[in-house]
């Protein structure tokens, strides 16, 4: 569950017909509320902050948002519900998603890995399409802008995204997070949809490893790695390394869009052409992403004249969207079954969809949708202690005698220790550990006289698992024999 802390003295009571009933964060200029409708439906309420509003340029960034928010089709997105932009105190409504955000989600269990991180990769490149088609940069992916709900990833926060139609590219400012950021975005140039797809590797890499693939460092030191360092991919194997690979790369146009990033997600050969076909490409991605515990329940498409049931006449189609509370219809009719996707052969997605898409009937009902029955009074399971290891391996070359390798807990607190082969030794040998908690271990290389070319390791121990840490180092130089 998301953290949601107390009111404070400061905020209002009220925003037009909403309660505020506590706090869920504070964003780079909106403070985010936890709110009730009148029907004591939960919602989210984005507040720019009053200093702010009285700024013409932040205010109209402000609006640009809730009307960017509001073109986004409700795909691994949290759908925009209701926005008041004119008056003095100016918020958007979201639907509130019951669930932590993914950066908190990693620090405080660790990262993800199998399936749950298949499922995350291909939620965010479809909420990615699903924003690049409404003409949409997000400019800040990030992970605490995904939340990870019951169905599901999302992803919020349109707060400094800039619609492309009335502005393709924005140069000169460097908006964004700087761990995430795309080289462009570091040097001001031109930013493009191609951005959001190194976010989106970005995201990944942390998500797997918990540090960004340029790690953690001031704004300088960030900057320079990502323009001319390559990333640390970490434990990442296999397509889904290659895939993040590709999105990381320095030059933007050799990066796969987003919609070529979801095909190849989900095991697809080219980006299909017709809209029809796209978006059921999409459900196929909310569909994908969904845990295999919580039914599938996508939003429907809206189908081209020539798959209406007959009499359909020429109404308005309506556009679903279905979430874990049921579909919303927006207009009169009947919402066809999407068609099934074939796979080519011997092509897998990287988490294969299992349930169905659902129709749309004037019941507003899904017409097979299974009953939940969650209880929420049951215990979630016990925080297990998890120890991570930072790098891997350490090449002392020819003159370092040292290295560092950063320890870090999640889960629950736990002891560690570590030990060391052949001449390297450690500054500390054991130490504990809290969730979130980081111990920094000197390794030494004390080599014998004259240094020869070798290897050894170090292991930590702790949380029922080892750690190895490679360490090499290289011979000194022969010194030259001087002339008679």
């Amino acid at each position: 569950m998301p953290d949601i802390s107390p009111l404070l003295s400061e905020d209002p009571a009220r925003l037009g017909p909403y309660t505020l009933i506590g706090r869920l964060g504070r964003g780079g200029y909106g403070v985010v509320y936890l709110a009730e409708t009148a029907t004591a439906e939960r919602v989210a309420v984005k507040l720019l902050q009053t200093h702010l509003a009285e700024e013409g340029g932040e205010h109209s960034r402000f609006a640009r948002e809730a009307a960017a928010a509001k073109r986004v089709a409700r795909f691994c997105t949290a759908q925009v519900l209701d926005a008041d932009i004119a008056g003095d105190r100016p918020y958007i409504v979201s639907e509130y998603i019951a669930g932590p955000s993914l950066q908190g989600l990693v620090t405080g269990q660790g990262p993800l890995e199998g399936g749950p991180l298949d499922r995350l990769a291909i939620g965010m490149a479809t909420a990615l399409v699903a924003i690049h088609q409404a003409g949409v940069v997000h400019r800040d992916l990030k992970p605490p802008n995904v939340l990870v709900g019951p169905d599901g990833p999302r992803v919020i926060d349109f707060g400094i995204a800039r619609m492309v139609d009335r502005a393709p590219t924005v140069t000169g400012h460097a908006l964004g997070t700087p761990a995430y950021m795309a080289p462009e975005q570091v040097s001001g140039e031109e930013i493009t949809s191609a951005a959001d797809v190194f976010a989106w590797g970005a995201t990944v890499v942390f998500a797997a490893n918990g540090t960004p693939p340029f790690g953690r460092d001031s704004l300088a030191v960030l900057a320079h790695r990502i323009m001319n360092e390559p990333p640390e991919l970490g434990v990442l194997s296999g397509r889904l390394r290659a895939l993040v690979a590709e999105c990381l790369d320095k030059d933007p146009d050799r990066r796969p869009s987003a919609s070529v990033l979801l095909m190849r997600l989900l095991g697809h050969e080219t980006v299909p052409g017709t809209e029809h076909a796209r978006t059921a490409i999409l459900a196929e991605g909310v569909t994908a992403a969904i845990p295999a515990t919580i039914p599938a329940r996508v939003p429907a498409a809206t189908v081209p004249a020539t798959h209406r049931p007959a009499g359909a006449g020429d109404r308005k189609w309506v556009l679903a969207l279905a979430g874990l509370a049921g579909a919303l219809v927006l207009a009169g009719g009947v919402i066809a079954g999407l068609p099934a996707i074939r796979h080519p052969r011997g092509l897998r997605p990287l988490a294969t969809p299992t349930s169905t898409i659902y129709t749309t009937q004037t019941t507003h009902e899904p017409t097979t949708a299974p009953k939940q029955t969650r209880s929420s009074s049951r215990p979630g399971p016990a925080p297990q202690p998890m120890l991570y290891v930072r790098p891997a391996s350490c090449d002392l070359g020819v003159t370092d005698t040292t290295c560092t390798a950063t320890l870090r807990g999640a889960g629950a607190a736990f002891d560690w220790t570590g030990t060391g082969t052949g001449p390297l030794s450690l500054s500390a040998s054991s130490g504990h550990l809290d969730p979130g908690g980081t111990d920094t271990v000197t390794i030494t290389l004390h080599p014998e006289t004259p240094r020869a070319t070798g290897s050894g390791t170090v292991t930590f121990t702790g949380a029922g698992g080892g750690h190895t840490v490679r360490v090499s180092w290289q011979a000194e130089p022969t010194p030259e024999p001087s002339g008679t």
